[in-house]
């Protein structure tokens, strides 16, 4: 199965693509085998409700700091009882199955984004959050968090 960013495939930053960018993306993207990936401008439940109800079959969370904000992420992609996700997925079903919101909570990526020194110091906590897919380094973030220059590429050693 193939995953596509839709802010970061782009290249582009997340700001530059918003929800009514996404939803015509999130449609064609539902048409072949792709598993669309939207990353979500911040730890937000109502942005990740919204994009997921629009057809994201997974999220990139950015600035994940602690595992409480990892399990705040994560409650934010799921329905009741494992999250506090609101009930309205009226395109993610279109696309998914009118029986999406039975299987939603067992197929949701959710990926943290670690991109301050203060999650590096905490990643340990994070990765035992028994919910997170994954996680991504965002090594233009994580470098000015410990006093360097940011870039596409920062080559640091503690980076």
């Amino acid at each position: 199965m193939r995953y596509l960013d839709i802010a970061e495939r782009h290249q582009c930053e997340p700001s530059a693509r918003d929800y009514v960018d996404a939803v015509p993306m999130l449609q064609a993207i539902s048409t072949t085998d792709t598993t669309p990936m939207v990353r979500v401008p911040w730890n937000d439940p109502a942005i990740i409700g919204k994009v997921l109800d629009a057809g994201a079959y997974g999220v990139i969370c950015p600035m994940v700091n602690t595992a409480e904000e990892d399990d705040a992420f994560f409650e934010a992609c799921r329905y009741f009882p494992k999250g506090g996700r609101s009930v309205g997925p009226l395109c993610a079903s279109l696309y998914a199955g009118a029986d999406y919101f039975q299987h939603a909570n067992d197929t949701i990526i959710t990926m943290a984004m670690i991109e301050s020194e203060q999650a590096v110091k905490n990643l340990e906590d994070i990765l035992k959050t028994p919910n997170l897919d994954a996680i991504f380094v965002g090594p233009s973030d994580l470098a000015v968090t410990m006093g360097e220059a940011p870039g596409f590429d920062p080559r640091y050693p503690a980076v």
